[in-house]
């Protein structure tokens, strides 16, 4: 049986976390999380305890996002060399055709 020390830093890496960044999240120094990854400290319940949440958090969220990838991979149709229509510009006053531009904003162009 892997040391529960072990399983802590593989699972903290499948997390894609890396050693400090995983400590501040669980509010203890990297070099304590390092102890605690090595054998060389025995975490409190507490800290167990932090740590077992954060984990379990960063496993659904991913799990969350391959099950939304995977819905949204069924629903497109992005077929390569498949061209999709655009729906027409939408048209202002005087028949002057919307365009949004790259600050975000619409704004009229000339008649066509």
């Amino acid at each position: 049986m892997k040391a529960q020390g072990e399983i802590i830093r593989r699972s903290r890496e499948e997390s894609g976390y890396g050693l400090r960044e995983f400590a501040s999240h669980i509010g203890i120094s990297a070099s304590y999380l390092s102890r605690i990854e090595t054998n060389q400290a025995r975490p409190s319940p507490g800290v167990v305890k932090r740590i077992a949440v954060q984990l379990r958090s960063a496993r659904e969220t991913r799990a969350a996002i391959a099950e939304i990838t995977r819905s949204e991979d069924e629903a497109t149709d992005d077929t390569p060399g498949r061209e999709r229509k655009l729906p027409p510009p939408e048209r202002g006053r005087a028949g002057r055709a919307m365009e949004d531009h790259e600050d975000g904003d619409l704004r009229r162009t000339s008649p066509r």
